[in-house]
């Protein structure tokens, strides 16, 4: 389970090489028990959930 500021991102499965089942949550916002990630590229840069890296768009 990862922590940044007030979210959690926690991973429960990885079904294939593609996916993530995540439990992601933000305390008195929002909470997904299952939510499935696929990898795709990016359309705009930003910051990985999962690993705070940053990345360009088109990664």
């Amino acid at each position: 389970m990862r922590a940044a500021g007030t979210f959690v991102v926690r991973v429960l499965s990885r079904p294939t090489a593609d996916t993530l089942t995540v439990m992601w949550r933000e305390p008195a916002r929002c909470c997904y028990q299952e939510q499935k990630w696929i990898r795709a590229r990016a359309e705009a840069p930003g910051q990985c959930a999962l690993s705070f890296a940053s990345f360009k768009a088109g990664a």
